[in-house]
Formats: C-alpha cells, structure tokens, sequence
C-alpha cells in the first residue's frame, strides 16, 4: 500500500445547502455516545464485528498481538489522538502546529467509528471483514430519509469497501450507501490552521541522489533517470532530473530519479479518494471529502423495525474511513405515494386497490391518477457537521473565504 495524505478539494456551495428538501426533525438516530449528542438518540442493539471494545487496549484496536496498534474498527475519540493514526486528528491548531494530515478536528469531542486497515493477523475474520448493526423505531413513520456524517483520509483501492444496508421487519436487504474506493482522482484538503495540502513528500526521495545523478549521470541499477523523464507527456526536457507531476492545482515539475526498484518523485499528489453513492440514486461515486460531511439518502418502505447493518474491508494502514450521527427523519409526504418510495408509480395502485391506503375510496384514486410520475426524493447533500462548520464559519470571518475544516 502507498503512503498518500488526502483531502477533497471540491467544498464550493456545500455550506449553503440545507441537510435534505422536505427533512422533517429527526425521530431516531445513533451518536455512539449513548444518546448524548445529535439529538440524544441512540438505537437499540448497537454490536461492532469483531468486539474491538477497548479491554486492555486502546478503544476500536483488534488485539494486543503482532498486528499494529493503528488497525482500527470500532468507536474512537480525538481524546486519544495519541494512540490513533497520525493521520486521522488535525491537531494544527493547538495540539500539533504545523500538522499536515488529518481529517477529524481535534475539537470533536464526542466519539465516532473508524475503520482503518481491517485485513490484519488479529482480526478473526480470515478475509479482513468487519461490520456492525443496529436497529430503530419507525414505527407510523413513512417517507423515511437516512442521513449519516463520513469522511476519509487516503490513497483507496476499489477493494477498500464499507457498505450501510438496511432491512425492515426481516424484509429484503437494502442499499442505503455505498463507500468505496475510486482510482485516479488527484484532491487536497486544508488544515484547520487553513495550511493548504495537495501534495506530501515521498519518504524515498534522497536529494542527495538526485544530485549525485545530475552531477555524474546515471548508475543503472542503482541509479538512473524516473522513466517519466522522458520530454513526453508534459516532461519539457528529457534526462534533467524533472518531471511533470499532476496535482490537485495543476500540473508542476519537480525533482525525480530511479532508484533500483522505487520510481521517485520529490512530492506525489493525493489521489484515489473513497466515493459515495446512495441507494437512491441521488448520488454517484460522489467523492468523500476530508472532513466530516453529511450524506442523505431516501429509504424504501414502512413498518415497526428498521435494522441498519454496516459491512466493510479496507486493507492499508494510512487509509482512514470514519462515520458518526446517523439520523432518521421523515420527509413531506407525497400526495399519491402509498408504499413510501420517494415516486408514484404502478405500485401505489396496486397499494390502493388492494385497499392498504390511507384512503381507498375514488378520492384516493384520483389523488394517485393525479399525481402519477411524481417523486420526492431529497438530495443527497454534503454538509460539514457542526463542529468542522464552527470552525469553517470562524476562518470565513478571517480569510473571506468558505474554509472546509
């Protein structure tokens, strides 16, 4: 796995944006604070796979074997920054001056869940699985909207996957979100002491090296010119020691060589970021940004019990997903929409004539015939959850400027 620190740069409209159209005040959630945040909801029947609750080591850890401390699935705090990745808590602005990486601000206070590199030796499931569930009231409820705060931090690969299905009553599973990796996007991200980020220093450059090739000329098999340097592809000058590199802000040329093996460039972009698509299909491969944001998508269906069961594998140990404050709300009802799927259609009719809407009568017909075609499914907005828009209103006043964390 490569070593990569990485935030969206893609924030501009996301502050004016409210959490979902029609949204009415959530009626359950889970904070993973015992109801202490976010409205004091929680769920009933919260479990995490595997138990990684803290006894005798940190929080969210699988074990006190050979594998890293930092392999993490379960429910962290920013109070243990110490003992949680370094890339996970943006420290710039009291804990760390002049920290570069992290995407939870270290004046988050309450818990949230992380998942980082689940494929290890102490995990029990063989193939790096993990996941978790939980279950809520809904019942008399309908028009059922599910929102959830994520972020990331990392270099993804498609495997890297964490999945948020839900089932009512024992019914048939459903997509609520889709998180997964996405190859190519180049993106950055700025620290709450507004430090703009997109780019981090390759841990094999030596500029010593590189010098030594540009004085004395190429060693092969020990040193030589990167295969990139080439004068094609936006490289101006062939064998100089510079190559054109893509960044979030552009193409730039900057020192590069071949060391034996390892391709080196003096800096490399942050790219392949996690994606999120909804099962609504409000969004798709929507890239997850760098901070806490909130994602909303319409649920299908009505009944007493709805059980949301989180599914995930990562395998990379600088490649961090973290969610938190996962609310259900209501959203304004559609005239005509008599199975509560966000859309008019066939099926309502077959509610009607079977006699299970709320009015059966020509009236509740018409209202159907009326109405055929609509849909009211909200958008599935991003917006920074409290905390981070604290911070983001506070740099606005300074800089003049939508600030991201």
């Amino acid at each position: 796995m490569t070593f990569t620190l990485a935030k969206s740069a893609a924030l501009a409209a996301v502050l004016a944006l409210p959490l979902a159209a029609g949204a009415q005040t959530p009626f359950a959630g889970e904070d993973f604070d015992g109801g202490a945040t976010n409205g004091g909801f929680s769920s009933t029947g919260l479990t995490f796979t595997p138990n990684n609750d803290g006894t005798g080591r940190p929080r969210g850890t699988f074990g006190t074997g050979s594998g890293s401390i930092f392999d993490r699935w379960g429910e962290v705090s920013t109070a243990d920054a110490d003992n949680l990745p370094f890339g996970v808590v943006d420290e710039s602005l009291d804990g760390f001056p002049g920290d570069t990486a992290g995407f939870v601000s270290e004046f988050k206070t309450d818990d949230f869940v992380l998942g980082v590199d689940t494929v290890n030796s102490n995990n029990p499931d063989g193939s790096g699985a993990v996941s978790a569930s939980m279950s809520f009231d809904i019942s008399g409820r309908s028009n059922l909207v599910m929102s959830i705060d994520m972020g990331m931090l990392g270099d993804f690969e498609e495997a890297d996957l964490y999945e948020f299905n839900y089932s009512i009553d024992g019914g048939p599973s459903q997509l609520a979100f889709r998180v997964q990796g996405k190859t190519g996007p180049f993106y950055s991200w700025t620290m709450d002491d507004g430090t703009f980020v997109d780019r981090f220093t390759n841990t094999f450059f030596t500029p010593a090296e590189w010098q030594d090739l540009i004085d004395f000329g190429p060693t092969p098999g020990v040193i030589d010119y990167h295969p990139d340097d080439d004068g094609t592809n936006g490289d101006t000058t062939p064998q100089d020691g510079i190559i054109s590199v893509n960044f979030a802000s552009g193409p730039e040329d900057v020192r590069a060589y071949l060391d034996g093996s390892f391709d080196t460039a003096e800096f490399n972009p942050p790219k392949d970021p996690l994606v999120v698509t909804t099962g609504d299909g409000s969004l798709v491969e929507e890239q997850l940004i760098a901070d806490f944001a909130t994602y909303t998508t319409a649920l299908v269906g009505s009944g007493s019990t709805l059980t949301l069961t989180i599914n995930g594998v990562s395998d990379g140990g600088d490649e961090y997903f973290a969610f938190d404050n996962i609310l259900l709300s209501e959203a304004a009802g559609l005239t005509g929409d008599y199975n509560s799927d966000g859309k008019v259609d066939a099926a309502d009719y077959t509610v009607w004539r079977d006699g299970n809407s709320p009015d059966s009568s020509q009236t509740g017909y018409d209202a159907w015939a009326d109405n055929y075609g609509a849909t009211s499914t909200p958008p599935a907005v991003s917006v920074p959850e409290p905390t981070s828009l604290a911070v983001l209103l506070s740099a606005a006043a300074g800089l003049f400027a939508a600030r991201r964390r």
